[in-house]
């Protein structure tokens, strides 16, 4: 009899053992996966690498989100003055963190005047400003500025592939439909309306920067 109740004990722990190990796999490797609605621009998302059309997605993401007039950017003149008053504070309100301890990128609309073109790009002179800390950028554009800035795309909508390509498509958007119109109406006394994405270049010297890619230009007659 103790025999047998031994085998039943062991026949038990050996399911409990089973049954653990498959909750465990379950955990770690869930049959599908809940992701939230209404972000990227309402495209289909999927993981696998080259399951989007990334051209297509680019464009659909550049003229919805970014060029849209409807864009909740942050306005040059009030980002300025509330960067002049305490960096740190400004960081929080106006700017947007792509993942722990990434940089604080800003999406930023306004005008301002040519005040010097240089080669790292034009620099405006913003009202309310007491010096030009603005300069758009007319050379090869790195970083994923645009792709990050609105907080719409997640890394984990894309596979690694799509989503790094996704981040150059958009980069070379800007270089050849912004910059064009940059590099020739960004001359020194020219007032230029804009919408530009980018970061706080906090080692261009005694005050910090705003670096950003320009997304739309238009020269104010």
């Amino acid at each position: 009899m103790d025999h047998v109740q031994r085998l039943d004990r062991r026949a038990l722990l050996s399911s409990l053992a089973w049954l653990a190990a498959a909750a465990l796999a379950l955990y770690l490797f869930p049959p599908f996966h809940i992701r939230p609605l209404g972000r990227a621009a309402d495209v289909q998302l999927a993981t696998a690498p080259g399951a989007i059309d990334v051209p297509r997605f680019a464009e659909k993401f550049w003229s919805e989100q970014l060029v849209n007039p409807a864009i909740q950017a942050a306005d040059a003149p009030a980002l300025l003055a509330a960067l002049n008053q305490n960096t740190a504070t400004a960081l929080e309100k106006y700017g947007h963190r792509a993942g722990i301890g990434g940089k604080a990128l800003f999406l930023v609309k306004g005008a301002g005047r040519v005040s010097a073109v240089d080669r790292r790009g034009v620099w405006l002179q913003v009202d309310g400003a007491s010096e030009a800390r603005l300069v758009l950028n007319t050379g090869p554009i790195f970083g994923n500025a645009l792709r990050d800035v609105t907080g719409l795309l997640a890394i984990e909508d894309f596979s690694s592939f799509d989503f790094n390509a996704l981040s150059a498509e958009l980069n070379r958007l800007a270089e050849t439909r912004a910059q064009p119109a940059l590099r020739a109406d960004g001359k020194v006394g020219a007032t230029l309306s804009f919408i530009a994405a980018g970061e706080l270049d906090d080692a261009s010297g005694a005050q910090a920067v705003l670096k950003l890619v320009p997304i739309r230009v238009t020269l104010q007659q």
